[in-house]
């Protein structure tokens, strides 16, 4: 087989985008299916009785359809990019995507500190884009 260029091309940044966006789904019906439960005093005890209720709403069950979506993907992403290479910055996007939607949908309070921690994130990202690109260049 002739070596591919596994550098990120705009067919793979597009996937991985569409990834991030089926695992935000994902997590935003996980939170939304858990608050719908109404129990928010989760034992050992009573998590079969929590299970139920949320597994009862729809709206769980489009979180595990998006995350099985999310692994087939990711599974092509891996085909095209390394694994190095495309985990941190289709991360990085989750980790500013999540904040954003959960305080857009589930109104959601998010702290300063949260904030910068994210913007922290996203700087070291950058920093390891960077430097698979040079790597990838010599």
């Amino acid at each position: 087989m002739p070596p591919r260029n596994r550098s990120l091309s705009l067919k793979v940044l597009s996937l991985i985008l569409f990834w991030d966006l089926l695992t935000s789904v994902a997590e935003l019906s996980f939170k939304a299916g858990a608050s719908a439960a109404g129990m928010s005093d989760v034992t050992t005890a009573n998590l079969l009785e929590f299970l139920i209720r949320v597994l009862s709403h729809v709206i769980p069950w489009i979180g595990i359809a998006c995350y099985i979506a999310s692994f087939l993907l990711w599974i092509a992403i891996l085909s095209r990019a390394d694994l190095s290479f495309a985990y941190p910055i289709g991360n990085v996007i989750d980790y500013v995507l999540v904040p954003v939607l959960s305080v857009i949908i589930l109104h959601e309070t998010i702290p300063l500190l949260r904030w910068v921690g994210i913007g922290c994130i996203v700087i070291g990202v950058y920093l390891i884009s960077t430097s698979a690109a040079q790597s990838h260049d010599t």
